[in-house]
């Protein structure tokens, strides 16, 4: 008798959780840089809102920007949360000493990433960043642990000095889980305590806007007023009041999505007559600096002469910017 071959014999998953992942996704699309965007699975998704990418450790890295859970995606294409770790799991035959550690449950929102690798501390943070690390403390960032996972807290205060929330960083790499916020937090401006500060030696007559906390450090570290947006997405009103009596607003505008989203709500605020587009020759203000440390003060000054003025009657903002930068 002749035994034929198994006509659908059983497939060896890949090793690789990234390609695991993608080989069960629509709409996948190649960023770059090992990052990914694919349709969620958890939700009807027109818009390929998930973002695939690999962490530190191997880890494959999910984050739907609908709001969908990580356990969610996964079980819609037929996956396990262990499914997402270098080893393919006990439920495929692995021996259970390889198995990757269970998932932590930390105090941070549900909607936001738990996939995590190894954690950062403030020393890897300031060194990666080129700052003094007693910077980094006076502004209120500290080493801290959630769970057993080393990160970075980065306070945000109130006008009286109060914490309002609290961020912490996970991650140096860009990518899915590389910030959290505190559960039942509201995300808030960064650096109004040192705004507060600056204000009782004199008055504030111009102040840079930027996205995030790294941004604000480097430039205090050069002595320039900072606030640091939490989101490129919108300026909450309750913020306006951190503002006045500023007779100009720069805000920094990145060659990004973000950037686009910024130039949309500027134009809106009610402070956009005293608000200055800049657009800066490099990603963020950041990479600038670390590019060149020793010239970031000359490069820096020279994107800050270029400002474009942000005019309550121009019918599209972002449109203005594009025009500016092709010039």
């Amino acid at each position: 008798m002749v035994v034929q071959d198994d006509p659908c014999p059983p497939i060896a998953p890949p090793a690789d959780p990234i390609a695991r992942v993608l080989a069960v996704l629509d709409g996948i699309a190649d960023h770059g840089h090992g990052q990914y965007g694919a349709r969620c699975p958890a939700h009807d998704d027109a818009t390929a809102s998930l973002s695939v990418a690999a962490g530190q450790d191997g880890r494959a890295l999910l984050y739907c920007h609908a709001g969908c859970t990580a356990k969610a995606i996964v079980a819609a294409i037929g996956l396990k949360l262990v499914d997402l770790y270098p080893t393919w799991g006990a439920r495929h035959g692995a021996p259970r000493s390889t198995l990757a550690p269970r998932l932590r449950r930390v105090d941070v929102e549900e909607n936001q990433p738990l996939l995590v690798a190894t954690g950062l501390t403030l020393a890897e943070l300031a060194a990666a960043k080129q700052l003094p690390i007693e910077l980094l403390r006076r502004f209120g960032l500290r080493d801290f642990l959630l769970g057993d996972l080393p990160v970075v807290r980065i306070p945000h205060h109130d006008e009286d000095g109060t914490v309002v929330a609290v961020q912490f960083r996970r991650l140096l790499t860009s990518g899915p889980g590389k910030f959290v916020w505190r559960r039942g937090d509201t995300p808030a401006l960064f650096g109004v305590k040192q705004l507060v500060q600056a204000r009782r030696h004199g008055p504030v007559e111009s102040l840079v806007l930027v996205e995030g906390a790294s941004d604000v450090l480097t430039l205090e570290h050069i002595g320039v007023v900072t606030l640091g947006l939490p989101s490129a997405a919108h300026f909450a009103s309750e913020w306006d009041s951190a503002l006045d009596g500023i007779a100009r607003i720069e805000v920094i505008i990145e060659g990004d999505t973000g950037g686009q989203a910024v130039c949309r709500w500027l134009r809106n605020v009610s402070w956009r007559t005293r608000a200055w587009m800049v657009r800066l020759p490099a990603k963020d203000v950041s990479e600038l600096y670390l590019v060149d440390p020793s010239g970031f003060v000359a490069a820096f000054q020279a994107a800050r002469d270029l400002a474009v003025p942000v005019h309550p009657t121009w019918p599209n903002a972002a449109s203005v910017t594009i025009a500016a930068r092709r010039r």
